[in-house]
């Protein structure tokens, strides 16, 4: 069956949520089976999309930095702005200078880390074949699987028996 990598990948993750609420066991066999082979696809990819060790080195030290300049609550920890953290305005220029510091430093593992992710999004977008068998609609429990979840499902469900 072929289908775009990121369709295998939220297929995938509605199996999880599915799974814990079924007790059908012919429903769950199939689903584990076809689960099983998503797995190790996601595996993969996420194997051939991991930053370098080098890449997650800056990212610690630079998170390190806005912990360190950024401003403190009672207890003396780094106050959170959205999804970053709340820097002092009389702190953001010395801030940024090393940070800056910091990029040229590791400037060719930054570039190597900014590609992988241009590299994820095509492989996303990859239509791949794999070799799943089609769960029968007959075997689907109702009070299970329904909405979303059987949308995320539908192209390996059949009415065949």
């Amino acid at each position: 069956m072929r289908l775009k990598r990121e369709r295998w990948f939220d297929m995938h993750k509605a199996m999880g949520e599915i799974l814990p609420l079924s007790k059908s066991v012919k429903f769950n066999y199939a689903v584990l089976q076809i689960k099983q082979i998503l797995e190790t696809e996601r595996k993969m990819f996420m194997e051939a999309i991991r930053p370098p060790e080098e890449y997650l080195e800056f990212e610690r030290k630079r998170l390190e930095l806005c912990r360190r300049y950024a401003t403190k609550d009672e207890n003396g920890l780094p106050m959170r702005e959205g999804n970053g953290f709340q820097i002092k305005k009389e702190s953001v220029e010395s801030l940024l200078m090393e940070i800056e510091t910091l990029r040229k430093e590791y400037e060719g593992w930054i570039a190597e880390a900014e590609e992988k992710d241009i590299q994820a999004k095509k492989m996303l977008d990859e239509e791949i074949d794999l070799n799943v068998r089609p769960i029968p609609l007959s075997i689907i429990p109702e009070d299970v699987v329904y909405g979303n979840h059987l949308e995320e499902l539908f192209p390996v469900i059949s009415e065949e028996q």
